[in-house]
């Protein structure tokens, strides 16, 4: 990737959107999009950007690829557990490494994120060109949804007080880091429980009153005319 910036000015994106639900089942969706310069520039290189997407969403089980252009590529993945969707963010990219996921009485996220432009083998690609200068083309953005209300985190945005987004760039490690309450957040389905009780009741109580109605029209001795 890095060697098809340093060719020429061109651009990728890749959101990570991971969400983890009450039951602790995890789900991820990966968006990558291109420019048409970046997919010329990584053809220099010998290799089909296309087939290397879906050679990689095949190297990982939990992972699909659902959609894709010629520019875009999207992909989904569930785990059944937190230790599994960790698991899965730490094997989409060497950069992410230590991710833990904890559903507790506090629900816990971290990972330690290495800058992609690090190493002896990037370095050489780079051949003296700062990361800094091509930072701006590459963009990731991690964006993760734990149960409950934020309580902490150091990303770069949140959205609601619940969902924290981290910027990552090329030439920066961070550790990442968010946490939230789970008893914070108003339990919807007791609010789903009592409408349908309340429905419920209502439509009970409509079908008896009709059946006590019905059986006392039954039970009541009709009006016979008297014999003259």
């Amino acid at each position: 990737m890095l060697a098809c910036m340093v060719l020429a000015g061109c651009r990728i994106d890749t959101n990570i959107s991971a969400r983890i639900t009450d039951d602790g089942i995890g789900l991820i969706d990966i968006v990558v999009e291109a420019d048409e310069e970046f997919a010329s520039n990584y053809a220099l290189t010998g290799r089909d950007l296309d087939l290397e997407i879906r050679r990689r969403a095949l190297d990982i089980p939990a992972l699909t690829l659902v959609d894709s252009t010629d520019l875009s590529w999207q992909l989904r993945g569930v785990t059944r557990t937190p230790e599994e969707l960790a698991e899965l963010i730490e094997n989409l990219s060497p950069s992410f490494e230590d991710v833990s996921i904890v559903l507790d009485d506090q629900n816990s996220f971290t990972a330690d994120f290495n800058a992609f432009a690090t190493g002896e083998e990037i370095a050489e690609v780079l051949r003296g060109v700062d990361p800094s200068e091509i930072n701006a083309d590459v963009q990731v953005v991690l964006a993760l949804d734990l149960p409950g209300e934020l309580i902490s985190s150091n990303g770069d945005r949140t959205v609601n007080n619940k969902t924290v987004e981290w910027s990552l760039g090329m030439s920066d490690d961070r550790a990442l880091l968010a946490s939230t309450d789970p008893g914070a957040s108003f339990p919807y389905w007791i609010l789903l429980v009592v409408i349908v009780s309340l429905a419920g009741g209502w439509f009970l109580r409509g079908i008896f009153g009709y059946l006590e109605e019905r059986t006392a029209l039954a039970s009541e001795t009709p009006d016979l005319p008297k014999a003259a």
